[in-house]
């Protein structure tokens, strides 16, 4: 409410400009809101610019992708990568942690889902409040795996 009353407008404009707002604004006081510490404080306006379409052909998980994350190739661990421990290698893609990288940064890049990048390395312990205590600058990390990267070998008989 103070937010609204200082630059004069409803709260209900406020909710309406910032559809990831609760109707009860109970999330806007949150220490770490998921979605940053920016809000619009007037009509949402301009000329929408459609983003280029990533350059993945349809392979790769993303705008123009399958959109759901996974990869239909096969990459290569980059020479000299230290792979993160227990990642799978079943992976279309793979990125190397700089320093400063955060995994929402990451993720935002990749258009990959958090529980699939979690789940495909392990060593962040599918933890993602704490995720980005556990990246690891220089290690590499799978950011768009095969859609079979975890499927159980059939059994030999």
């Amino acid at each position: 409410m103070a937010i609204a009353v200082a630059n004069q407008v409803s709260w209900q404009d406020i909710v309406q400009w910032n559809g990831m707002i609760d109707p009860q604004c109970s999330n806007i006081a949150q220490t770490n809101p998921s979605f940053g510490k920016q809000l619009c404080l007037s009509p949402p306006g301009g000329t929408f610019i459609t983003p280029p379409a990533n350059q993945t052909d349809g392979s790769t998980g993303g705008p123009g992708g399958s959109g759901n994350g996974y990869s239909d190739n096969k990459a290569v661990l980059p020479v000299g990568a230290t792979l993160a421990p227990k990642t799978t290698t079943l992976c279309g893609e793979y990125y190397t942690v700089k320093a400063g990288d955060t995994c929402q940064n990451i993720l935002v890049a990749a258009s990959t889902p958090a529980d699939l990048f979690l789940a495909v390395n392990p060593s962040l312990r599918n933890d993602l409040p704490n995720c980005d205590k556990r990246i690891t600058p220089g290690l590499t990390y799978c950011i768009h795996p095969n859609n079979n990267w975890n499927a159980s070998k059939s059994p030999s008989y």
